[in-house]
């Protein structure tokens, strides 16, 4: 999956992504994937693997949405929570800002294309959710976690991203790459609360941002915040820390 060196933030998360609307914001130290760049279309990736980076090629989608801001290129991964509602990263996203959404395939270029009328953003964590003006009809919405699972679970984590460092373009093609449940003391690029993944057949890289990290029985626990592709360390958002704000805003 990919998350590239594409910005590396001082000391004010808030002030670097107002700067660049949809930066993969990370923590001081770590990188994160940017919606504008490079200019990623529905294309094999330079100089990558056709995988992740690493990991495997997902012959189902388990409930991955792909975000874009402009037509033919992905930004974003995202995860269908309802019929009519998106989770994704607050960094991948602005309140005027109403990207494609695309659903219900592993090729992203040939989902379900979806509007956003409305995006609300979690005040504390990188997390958002857009709400979409119609139901989705190619796609069932993913469970949400109510509780953290235990350190040391084998877990999947899921994009559309690059596929090495060095890859110019995003991924045609959805990914997933299996990690391990390392601390929950970690913070996401907002300073909210997190669970710190370390990949282990691959890891998630530029344009996996805002995705799903699933449980071995299908739970989504986790939303993609920051990465650190050489050390295969992944920081993804505790969705169970914040269901209530999820419940409040999209009722699920």
């Amino acid at each position: 999956m990919g998350l590239t060196s594409a910005l590396l933030l001082g000391p004010s998360v808030a002030g670097a992504v107002a700067a660049q609307p949809g930066a993969f914001a990370a923590k001081p130290g770590a990188h994160a994937a940017n919606q504008g760049a490079p200019s990623a279309g529905p294309h094999a990736p330079v100089g990558g693997s056709p995988r992740i980076i690493d990991g495997s090629m997902a012959t189902v989608n388990p409930g991955a949405v792909s975000l874009s801001n402009r037509p033919g290129v992905h930004n974003c991964t995202a995860s269908l929570i309802a019929p009519n509602w998106v989770l994704t990263a607050k960094h991948c996203a602005t309140a005027k800002e109403k990207p494609e959404v695309r659903v219900g395939a592993t090729a992203w270029a040939k989902g379900e294309l979806m509007v956003v009328d409305r995006t609300v953003m979690a005040p504390n964590a990188d997390l958002a959710l857009m709400h979409l003006t119609a139901d989705v009809t190619t796609a069932t919405p993913v469970k949400l976690a109510d509780a953290n699972p235990p350190v040391g679970s084998i877990v999947t984590m899921w994009g559309w991203g690059l596929t090495s460092p060095s890859a110019t373009m995003t991924s045609p093609d959805l990914k997933f790459a299996q990690g391990k449940i390392a601390t929950y003391t970690d913070a996401d690029a907002y300073g909210g609360k997190a669970v710190s993944i370390n990949g282990v057949d691959g890891t998630v890289w530029q344009g996996d941002s805002g995705g799903p990290a699933f449980t071995a029985d299908g739970i989504q626990f986790g939303v993609a915040s920051t990465a650190q592709y050489w050390n295969k360390q992944n920081t993804y958002v505790q969705v169970a820390t914040y269901r209530g704000w999820i419940k409040d805003v999209a009722g699920v």
